[in-house]
């Protein structure tokens, strides 16, 4: 009986760690959470994970998110760059890190030594860059750094009726709502000082324009955060919703694979002619200048 339960205990040990291992494929899967707290804990709590640690770190005056999720001995880091994601995976088994660093011989990839340079690979659309860290000579952590290849965007005078966003409930809209007016996209954050201050001026254009030009035209505010509670007290603080609609980006896999346009900044603008074509992705910012294009495609 007592050999049984040693025997138990031992059973139970060995799945208990092998529940603890992350494979490459889970820190590739981790890469499409982008940024987002909900995907990372429902990804990593079913195999035993929990976040310990969110927070907002500063460098090289860019802002980067980082999450730390941990059980037992094993240590997962999610860094969030503006431009990529990292993942730093430190098990605390050397054999953990010998089985993702045959996985990512089978991906054709060898792992960098101390010096070496580190190498990369694609899959499904994504370029990843494999780094590693060493105490001395002995392997202690995996990195996974991912690049997105950005989605095609319109033409001048291609269509836009199929882009597609998302309402506070949820529910997709397209811009082919609004075919037969023009529409002024305003892409924004609730954490973009630029952007809230630029709220009067959007508001002062809007102000300008004749009763019957504003008939003509859309506001549509669009924001590209992935959660919605800052998105949403932003809007009512600072009134968005007074002066059109309000919608957020559509997270992967669910955007769409050619849009309008690309995030690389906010604010930024983007105008949609009245026949629903892409006129100009990087529009003038509220002022004179947006409001003489308004008119002009009023007008046409």
């Amino acid at each position: 009986m007592k050999n049984v339960y040693l025997l138990l205990l031992c059973t139970l040990g060995y799945v208990n760690s092998q529940a603890q291992k992350l494979t490459l494929r889970d820190l590739e899967l981790l890469h499409q959470c982008d940024d987002s707290p909900d995907c990372i804990t429902n990804y990593l709590q079913p195999l035993g994970y929990s976040l310990t640690d969110s927070r907002l770190d500063k460098e090289k005056s860019r802002v980067v998110r980082i999450y730390e999720a941990t059980k037992g001995k094993f240590r997962v880091v999610l860094v969030f760059h503006p431009e990529n994601m990292t993942v730093m995976y430190t098990p605390s088994e050397n054999a953990a890190l010998q089985e993702l660093t045959k996985e990512l011989e089978k991906r054709g990839v060898n792992l960098p030594g101390p010096d070496g340079e580190s190498p990369n690979y694609r899959m499904e659309g994504i370029s990843y860059i494999v780094g590693a860290s060493y105490n001395g000579k002995k392997l202690s952590t995996i990195r996974l750094s991912s690049f997105t290849d950005p989605p095609p965007q319109l033409l001048k005078g291609e269509s836009a009726d199929h882009v597609r966003f998302a309402d506070a409930d949820g529910k997709l809209h397209y811009l082919s709502e609004f075919k037969g007016k023009v529409i002024y996209i305003n892409m924004w954050a609730s954490w973009c000082k630029y952007c809230l201050a630029e709220v009067p001026e959007v508001k002062k254009m809007i102000n300008q324009l004749k009763p019957e030009e504003r008939k003509k035209v859309v506001f549509l505010f669009l924001n590209g955060e992935t959660e919605q509670a800052p998105w949403l007290s932003a809007v009512r603080r600072y009134e968005y919703d007074k002066y059109g609609p309000n919608f957020q980006i559509l997270p992967k896999p669910f955007g769409d694979p050619k849009v309008a346009f690309v995030l690389r900044a906010y604010p930024s603008y983007t105008i949609i002619d009245k026949q629903g074509n892409l006129w100009k992705n990087w529009a003038e910012h509220p002022g004179p200048q947006a409001i003489a294009e308004i008119r002009k495609l009023i007008s046409q």
